[in-house]
């Protein structure tokens, strides 16, 4: 990995002690009703079976990345399945057969960067997705590997996980197969990880400037979806783990601001929904700063 990019990751992901943490601890959390369905429909577990397998596997991971999405319970729901009617719209793209060319095959792609335990991935897979669809790209290979132990589909999954991943690294060719291949690109929970000048560049790198390693298909109608941790005023706020960081929380207007400036960059033009997300249970401790402001922005962008 570039050096430059090592560091700006670093701070942007950085691990922090578990006594930073300790408040996203949730020690009465309760899974999700969309977390329960997912483990009993797809993992196979009963009812009875469900609190106990988790709440083991989130002192296992606490123990290595004591992340707030670990203590409050987060990891295990996925995002995706709770935003009707985009999701029945992925999975209707996702399940759609196979276009011929005069070369190739072209199947429909997905690719969730940032995946953590791969929640979204598999509630795409228990909606009849296949596998092979299904990419996954993370940064830590902890959470890919409890993802398999979690959900109990180490053998049957069939999906690509890519680790460690670093979104910021330009030197990493992983991902170079699915160049201009993917038609649905996810980042859930990730991008306010980063400052604004970050957010921007990851867009524009990553997704739509063909001379850095556009992921998407390169026409009208591929998406990019995905949540944030957010801030009503719109702004950039010091890390909370890392001082000296200042990653920016969007709001609505500032959110379809930076999509504009994306465009602008790279000549394209893409409709842009960016709203609060009520419905997800965000965990948001006692005593956090501006506690009152913060909120779940979840965005939807298509390419015209």
């Amino acid at each position: 990995m570039a050096s430059s990019t090592s560091t700006a990751t670093k701070a942007s992901l950085e691990i922090p002690s578990a006594e930073v943490t300790r408040k996203w601890w949730v020690e009465d959390a309760e899974l999700t009703i969309e977390a329960r369905n997912l483990l009993e429909r797809y993992s196979g577990l009963t009812d009875s079976e469900i609190d106990t397998h988790v709440r083991a596997l989130r002192e296992k991971i606490w123990a290595v990345f004591p992340y707030p999405c670990v203590g409050s319970f987060d990891f295990a729901t996925p995002n995706l399945s709770r935003r009707r009617p985009l999701f029945d719209r992925l999975v209707s793209i996702l399940c759609a057969p196979t276009s011929l060319t005069p070369s190739a095959a072209k199947e429909p792609l997905y690719l969730d960067f940032g995946c953590c335990v791969g929640q979204d991935l598999r509630t795409l897979r228990a909606a009849g997705v296949p596998g092979n669809r299904l990419i996954g790209a993370e940064y830590f290979p902890g959470f890919v590997d409890a993802g398999y132990d979690l959900f109990l589909d180490r053998d049957t999954l069939g999906a690509t996980f890519l680790t460690p991943y670093d979104i910021l690294d330009t030197d990493n060719r992983s991902l170079e197969p699915y160049q201009g291949q993917i038609n649905v690109v996810h980042m859930g929970m990730l991008l306010h990880l980063f400052t604004w000048a970050q957010q921007v560049d990851i867009l524009v790198k990553k997704l739509v400037d063909t001379d850095t390693g556009i992921f998407l298909k390169d026409t009208p109608g591929v998406l990019l979806v995905g949540t944030v941790v957010s801030h009503e005023r719109g702004v950039a706020t010091e890390s909370w783990n890392t001082p000296g960081h200042w990653p920016f929380f969007h709001n609505p207007d500032t959110f379809k601001r930076m999509i504009v400036e994306v465009g602008e960059r790279t000549g394209t033009k893409w409709q842009v929904s960016a709203e609060y997300d009520y419905r997800n249970n965000f965990t948001k401790p006692e005593g956090l700063e501006g506690r009152d402001e913060i909120r779940q922005l979840a965005f939807e962008c298509e390419r015209l």
